[in-house]
Parts: structure tokens; C-alpha cells; sequence
């Protein structure tokens, strides 16, 4: 596109390697000097080995998942079909990442969204959880809040297994709080309890909900 702005011209050769590329899931960068086309490099991408398993294990918790590139619609395609992700947008400027964001945001959707280069930063902060790996660009790691520090994707299990946990945790801490005080009123009104029971109930419920918070 940007050569295109520029007026470079493209031979017929180099249009009809840009559409092999194309079906092939591959991109090429373009390369003009003075003002003329000079060569044409082709990027295969390299699906991490990890990837397909997260993806899976993802999916199978209920959760959406979807690819949003910068990359053409071919490649992007291609990648998404490849690892099995139904959702996918191509060809998407930062702002336009973040956009698509906000409107799942907008539609009641939670979203945690995964990038490791400039131009994921906006889309990071627009997030409701933003995930990021060590070595990336410190854009991304600044704006992220969570960097996984061995850059591998299988640590994201652990983000939603402590999370669950962090859930019931707190269901529990909140029954532990509030069953008690029912609990005492219903003794004291129904079943004439007196200041001891009450006590007993209360610091019985106390004990086991600092009990449930000291868990790791």
C-alpha cells in the first residue's frame, strides 16, 4: 500500500509471486530504492510449538478466540485455519486493533488480549487483561499487566488456573462473612441462642475464613 502511495510500480512477475505467496500463508516486504522496486523479501511465519496446544486448551474452557493482525487477509487466513481459530481480522492498524477491542468490550465481552510489539500497545491498554512476553518491545511490556518472564505461552494455563482459584477463594471468604451472621440472628430469634453460642458461631466462621485467605 505504501508503495503504491509512493507511485512504485509492480511488474506482472512480482503480482503473480505476491498471490503464490499469498496462498502459501506467506507476506513479502517490499523493497524500492530510488524510487524504484529493488527486490522483494518473503517472511514465512513460525508458528511457536506451543501455540496449537494453548489454543486448544483455551478454546475447551469456553473462551473465544481470536487472531487480529496487521498482516494481509491470505497469511492471516491461512494462520487462522492452521491453528483452528474461527475469528480473525487482517490488515488492522494499532488503532484499528484497539477498536475492535472496545466494540467486544462494548458488547459485554471480557477480553484478554496477548501482543508483544508496538503495535499492540494501544490494543493492550484497551483490554480488560493485557499479556505480554519478556523480550518483547518494551512498549508492550510497559502497557502489559502481566509478562510471562520464560516467553512461553503454556504459562497462560497458570494465569487461568490462579484465577479460578483466586475466585473460589473469594466465594468462600464471603460465605465465611456472611453465613455466620445469618446464622447468629436465626439462633438468636428461633432457637433462643445465647451470648456464648453466638460467640462460638463467630469465631469459628472467623478462624476458618483467615484459614481460606492464608492459602497460597
Amino acid at each position: 500500500r505504501y508503495m503504491e502511495q509512493q507511485g512504485i510500480d509492480f511488474s506482472n512477475e512480482i503480482k503473480t509471486l505476491k498471490s503464490e505467496s499469498g496462498a502459501k500463508g506467506h507476506s513479502l516486504v517490499y523493497v524500492a530504492v530510488n524510487g524504484a522496486l529493488a527486490g522483494v523479501l518473503e517472511l514465512q511465519p513460525c508458528i511457536r510449538p506451543e501455540a496449537k496446544e494453548i489454543i486448544d486448551y483455551v478454546k475447551a474452557l469456553g473462551i473465544s478466540v481470536y487472531i487480529i493482525s496487521g498482516d494481509h487477509e491470505q497469511p492471516t487466513r491461512a494462520l487462522a485455519n492452521k491453528l483452528g481459530i474461527e475469528h480473525y481480522f487482517s490488515e488492522r492498524l494499532p488503532e484499528q486493533k484497539a477498536e475492535l477491542i472496545k466494540g467486544l468490550r462494548d458488547k459485554g465481552r471480557f477480553v484478554a488480549y496477548i501482543g508483544d510489539g508496538i503495535n499492540d500497545a494501544i490494543a493492550l491498554k484497551q483490554a480488560n487483561v493485557s499479556i505480554s512476553l519478556r523480550g518483547a518491545s518494551s512498549v508492550a511490556t510497559d502497557t502489559a499487566q502481566i509478562i510471562l518472564m520464560n516467553r512461553d505461552l503454556k504459562k497462560l494455563k497458570s494465569i487461568f488456573e490462579i484465577s479460578r482459584f483466586f475466585e473460589s477463594n473469594m466465594r468462600t471468604n464471603y460465605l465465611t462473612s456472611m453465613i455466620p451472621g445469618v446464622i447468629t440472628l436465626a439462633g438468636v430469634f428461633f432457637f433462643h441462642m445465647g451470648v456464648a453460642g453466638g460467640l462460638v458461631v463467630y469465631y469459628s466462621a472467623k478462624t476458618l475464613g483467615l484459614t481460606n485467605a492464608m492459602l497460597p
